[in-house]
């Protein structure tokens, strides 16, 4: 290894061997580049086995889709589209024009060019600046499907050519690799698996022959830096580039170790076929920032004797003050406040940063339990659109699930809760038929609420009682049934302590289990049981158990602690076969067994 001084006070240390890091390429396209039915025989996967492990290549291809946004099927509205510009590839493969040249298409031929400008633009937004490759299309032998070949020849290639010079991008010309291979298109348009194979030794050829001067890649791990910490500096450019780092003659791919102690921003500058220039900042963290404060859970339940946790994190160096008190730099404290109270952290070093964080203590009802969820699921998601986006307290961020009648989304409060209030805030694809569950740790469900005729907006249901550690939403029909559900906001209401459950009764002096309703049943049925408030086993663990009449254990409806009380529990015996069962409750040393039968 050795050191050179490229600037005052910052030293780069060569390594010895580079950063692995893979070249992404993305290849776009329509039916040509999907190659539906060809699996790892398609030219995308034919062209990543040829790469090697080096590369990592994604099939970006859809059948029908149009390069024109007022195409039939224009690839502009494809969820393809963004996910391959989300993929952000070094090396993109843009095959789209085969499609333009149907009739109800090439009506807007006028707006070809500047669609297809506009696209590769669109991939080199936000200081992107991946290498483009666009495609002459892969010749047509035979028309069909609309397409028609002299259209592709005469107008839609001299069009693509225009945008290479004008957005200075590189080219594969498939059609020219491909005219004397009219056999390998059975029907006229589609390669076969042999005609796939060329088309990725087409662009395997392209992409292995790419101009000297182009920086694939330029990075710093980590990109924020501390007091004594080190980070690299990682590039990759392609063969026969002259390089230079901040003016100083480096190897074409390899990495360097620095270690600055400000802000600093560094400069690749290449010279070859092509000239290119690329800049990483990295981020100095004195001694003194707060980088992480918050509290876990942020809002507790006015008498219930919750604590939560103070978290805290801050820059290498720092000094940390906790209301005064002074702790660790890195650290944590559970505290219990009996009202709304604020705390506050100054960090101290090169600077001095401080941050409040405030716990607010409610009432039960005024806590909206969905915020302090631990986890959330869904039957699906349309693109980003997660769960949690329900509970986030933002009516303008929403869940929104695939296209479907039955969809659902639950939430796992990480404890039980007794659930007295829901409110459902929809969006413009709303349940008009749904229920509400609430489910054990055991996984026993409740249904605890049925909507037949939802008509949208917000749904306040009240008077509920649910009890589980987790809450689902189960959608069975929308307003549109071609549509996505929208949920904009799914708030949950209730208590760490059954209070709405005992609030008007006297608790029992007994334990007790009821006989199961309705018995026999088909599938579902109710089993009620009673925990006193007297006794010796009153705070015991309890369990209410099902098995079969070999005493086999078939289902845990119950496995935790209850507070006294009387509580009931649905049973699904769905996936049983008929016949006679006994369900048992025990706490301590009590123990209560009842038959009931199942007949389908």
């Amino acid at each position: 290894m050795k050191s050179v001084l490229l600037t005052a006070l910052i030293i780069f240390t060569i390594s010895v061997s580079a950063q692995v890091e893979k070249i992404k390429v993305a290849c776009i396209g329509n039916s040509i580049t999907e190659g539906s039915g060809y699996g790892t025989k398609t030219y995308p996967a034919q062209l990543g086995a040829l790469l090697g492990n080096h590369y990592e290549v994604k099939n970006y291809g859809l059948g029908g889709r149009t390069l024109l946004k007022k195409g039939d099927y224009p690839y502009w509205n494809e969820e393809y589209f963004l996910d391959a510009q989300d993929y952000n590839p070094h090396i993109i493969i843009l095959c789209l024009g085969t499609n333009d040249s149907k009739p109800q298409n090439w009506v807007y031929k006028d707006e070809f060019y500047g669609d297809y400008m506009e696209m590769v633009q669109t991939f080199r937004k936000n200081d992107r600046n991946p290498q483009i490759y666009v495609c002459f299309p892969p010749p047509v032998f035979k028309d069909g499907y609309g397409i028609t070949n002299s259209i592709i020849n005469d107008n839609i290639i001299p069009l693509i050519d225009s945008v290479r010079k004008t957005a200075n991008t590189l080219l594969i010309n498939f059609n020219e690799g491909l005219k004397n291979y009219s056999t390998l298109f059975s029907d006229g348009i589609h390669p076969n698996a042999d005609g796939y194979a060329i088309m990725a030794r087409i662009a395997y050829d392209s992409i292995m022959s790419s101009p000297s001067g182009i920086i694939r890649y330029f990075n710093a791990n980590p990109a924020t830096f501390e007091q004594g910490q080190s980070l690299k500096l990682y590039w990759e450019t392609t063969t026969g580039s002259q390089v230079m780092l901040d003016g100083i003659p480096v190897n074409q791919t390899d990495s360097l170790e620095v270690s600055p102690i400000t802000n600093t921003t560094y400069t690749l500058i290449t010279d070859g076929e092509v000239k290119d220039t690329s800049y990483v900042t990295v981020q100095f963290l004195p001694p003194g920032n707060i980088k992480t404060f918050y509290a876990n859970p942020p809002i507790l339940e006015k008498n219930s004797g919750e604590s939560s946790e103070l978290i805290w994190t801050t820059s290498n160096g720092s000094t940390a003050l906790l209301d005064g008190e002074s702790v660790l730099s890195n650290g944590s404290k559970t505290v219990t406040p009996g009202s709304t109270t604020s705390y506050k952290l100054i960090a101290g070093g090169g600077l001095t940063d401080t941050a409040t964080v405030t716990i607010q203590v409610l009432d039960a009802d005024k806590i909206n339990r969905s915020l302090l969820a631990s986890a959330f699921k869904a039957s699906s998601t349309a693109r980003g659109l997660t769960p949690n986006l329900a509970a986030d307290d933002d009516t303008t961020t929403s869940w929104i699930s695939n296209a479907g009648n039955t969809q659902w989304i639950y939430i796992d409060f990480g404890k039980t809760l007794y659930i007295n209030r829901v409110v459902l805030k929809w969006g413009k694809i709303y349940g008009m038929v749904y229920h509400l569950e609430t489910l054990t740790a055991a996984g026993a469900t409740k249904r605890i609420f049925t909507n037949n005729t939802g008509d949208g907006g917000v749904d306040d249901i009240t008077g509920l009682t649910g009890e589980g550690k987790y809450i689902r939403l189960l959608c069975i029909s929308s307003n549109n049934t071609d549509s996505s559900y929208v949920l904009n906001e799914f708030e949950v209401f209730g208590s760490s302590q059954p209070t709405d459950v005992f609030s008007n009764e006297i608790l029992p002096v007994k334990f007790e289990l009821s006989q199961n309703f309705p018995n026999p049943f088909n599938p579902v049925t109710t089993i009620k049981f009673s925990i006193p408030s007297v006794g010796a086993n009153c705070c015991s663990p309890v369990q209410l158990k099902v098995y079969d009449i070999l005493g086999n254990e078939v289902a845990t409806l119950v496995n935790e602690v209850k507070q006294p009380g009387n509580y009931e529990v649905e049973f699904d015996a769905a996936g049983l076969s008929t016949g006679i069962y006994f369900y048992r409750l025990k706490a301590g040393e009590i123990s209560l067994i009842n038959k009931m039968v199942l007949m389908k």
